[in-house]
């Protein structure tokens, strides 16, 4: 499609994303950020008092913007698909609570899809048209978006300032801890596309048998338990309770080996058995948080 043809889609977009608030079903439309939000900040996130509720909005949201990336099949048009839809989402959760579980899904959904295209462009890009634009809208976006303390908008919006993942001290060393992951930025399938999962439930039986055991002071078996079930996960590609399994399995090897170094050694590792770029950024996370930066600038 040319340039002028993914401008008209994304315009088609936003006004689909607006059709949403101002047709909601039913005779009343999601009420507006001026109006008496009955608790927002109650950590409800079933509805907005009136209209559509937040969770009906979310789950119609990911579907209009999976269907609109879906047509394209280059990093660039998927990008204003996203830039397009996070605008209208944070236009629109002006009337929803400050805590809803669903706006926080939809936004760490956004936010990774922004992280895995922008693995597609260097740096000098960001500094260019349009890039330049999109990754503006972003943080504008994110500053209108703070009360949420999304972690994901967060970390995205820190990388871009940076000049982008490829500039991450955490990227580099596990590009220099294997060289042919380097394939992960440039032999990903061009085809595709953010992918927004509708709000599923926490994989929690695989999870619960974890936690119980180390709960019975039986460490390293939940630390086994742990690898069990997340390596599989990193060699498919497969994203769900990725987060969760990594988040606990950074616990456990810290309370198992609370050596900083041992435990960077073993993040690399489990990264080089990955196949989906995806998970680069709760590893990132991860080691932002249990490692001093002097370990990030080692050489690997």
């Amino acid at each position: 499609m040319a340039e002028e043809e993914s401008d008209q889609e994304a315009e088609r977009l936003g006004e689909e994303l607006v059709a949403i608030v101002e047709s909601p079903p039913g005779p009343v439309g999601l009420r507006t950020a001026g109006d008496d939000r009955g608790g927002a900040g109650g950590g409800s996130c079933g509805g907005c008092g009136v209209g559509i509720s937040s969770r009906d909005y979310c789950r119609r949201f990911c579907q209009v913007v999976e269907d609109y990336a879906g047509r394209w099949q280059v990093p660039l048009p998927q990008l204003q698909v996203l830039q397009t839809a996070l605008c209208c989402f944070t236009s629109a959760s002006a009337s929803f609570p400050d805590e809803c579980e669903h706006v926080q899904y939809v936004l760490s959904s956004l936010a990774v899809s922004f992280f895995e295209l922008l693995l597609f462009f260097g740096r000098d890009e960001f500094y260019e048209e349009p890039l330049k634009d999109i990754l503006g809208s972003f943080q504008e976006c994110q500053n209108h978006l703070r009360r949420y303390g999304n972690v994901n908008l967060e970390l995205v919006t820190r990388i871009i300032r940076d000049g982008g993942p490829w500039e991450d001290p955490v990227l580099q060393a596990v590009l220099k801890a294997q060289p042919a992951s380097q394939e992960i930025g440039t032999s990903g399938d061009s085809k595709s596309k953010p992918t927004f999962h509708l709000l599923k439930t926490d994989c929690k039986s695989g999870i619960d048998i974890i936690c119980n055991t180390e709960k019975e002071g039986k460490t390293i078996l939940a630390l086994q338990l742990c690898e069990s079930f997340l390596i599989p996960q990193l060699q498919s590609g497969d994203m769900y309770c990725i987060w969760e399994l990594i988040f606990i399995w950074s616990k456990l090897q810290l309370k198992s080996n609370p050596s900083k170094q041992v435990f960077v050694d073993q993040c690399y590792q489990l990264l080089r058995t990955a196949t989906n770029v995806r998970v680069i950024f709760p590893f990132m996370k991860i080691i932002k948080d249990e490692v001093n930066r002097i370990y990030l600038s080692l050489e690997f």
